[in-house]
C-alpha cells in the first residue's frame, strides 16, 4: 500500500515521525512522537520494515482502537525503513561492474544506551545536555524530553523538575538520572 492508498482508504490518517524508544518481547513497538503522544506499532510491521529500539521513522497513524487509547492514543498503520539501502559499485573496468546491495545496518548502541551510558558517565543531566550531547539532528529538546519521559514513566531513569522562581506553573528545566539517589547533595 503506497501512500496515496493509506490516506484513500484511512482518510483521517496522519503522517508523523515516530521516536521508537521500545519493542517488546512480543515484537510490537512503542514510540513517541514530538509532541509526546504514545504511538502503537504492531510486531508485523515492526518486522516487516525492519525497526530497531531507537529508530526515528515516519508513520501513517491513526487513533487507537478505543479499549487502548488511554495508555497509548495512536497506532501505525505504515512505516517507512529508516536506513537506507547502500549500493556498491566494484570500479575495475576490466569486468563489468557489479552491483552489492546490502542494507547500511550497524550495531551501535540506541539512542536509549546512549543516554543511560552519558548518565553512568556524568550523573544528572538536563534534557538541553543531552540533545547537545547525542548529536542527532532529528532529536531536538522536544524529542529528547518526550523519550526521557517514555524512559522514566517505565522506570529506567530519575527525573527532577527544577523552578527559578516559586510559584511558576512549568518547571525551568528537567533533570535526568540513574536514580533519585543521585539527586541528593552530599554536606
Amino acid at each position: 500500500m503506497d501512500r496515496a492508498e493509506a490516506f484513500t482508504k484511512f482518510p483521517t490518517a496522519k503522517e508523523v515521525r515516530v521516536f521508537l524508544d521500545t519493542i517488546s518481547f512480543s515484537g510490537c513497538g512503542f514510540g513517541v512522537t514530538a509532541e509526546g503522544d504514545r504511538v502503537f506499532l504492531n510486531a508485523r510491521l515492526v518486522s516487516a520494515v525492519g525497526l530497531r529500539e531507537g529508530d526515528t521513522v515516519t508513520c501513517q497513524i491513526l487513533p487507537n482502537y478505543e479499549d487502548r487509547r488511554d495508555d497509548v492514543p495512536f497506532r501505525a498503520i505504515r512505516a517507512d525503513n529508516p536506513r537506507r539501502v547502500v549500493v556498491t559499485v566494484d570500479q575495475d573496468y576490466d569486468d563489468p561492474p557489479e552491483v552489492v546491495v546490502g542494507q547500511n545496518i550497524s550495531e551501535e548502541p540506541t539512542i536509549k544506551d546512549r543516554i543511560l551510558q552519558h548518565l553512568r558517565d556524568t550523573g544528572p543531566t538536563c534534557t538541553g545536555t543531552l540533545v547537545k550531547v547525542m548529536g542527532d539532528p532529528s532529536l531536538g529538546t522536544t524529542e529528547m524530553h518526550a523519550l526521557c519521559s517514555a524512559m522514566h514513566k517505565v522506570g529506567t531513569i530519575a527525573r527532577a523538575d527544577v523552578y527559578r522562581r516559586a510559584g511558576q506553573d512549568r518547571a525551568s528545566m528537567v533533570v535526568w538520572a540513574l536514580s533519585a539517589n543521585e539527586f541528593e547533595v552530599d554536606q
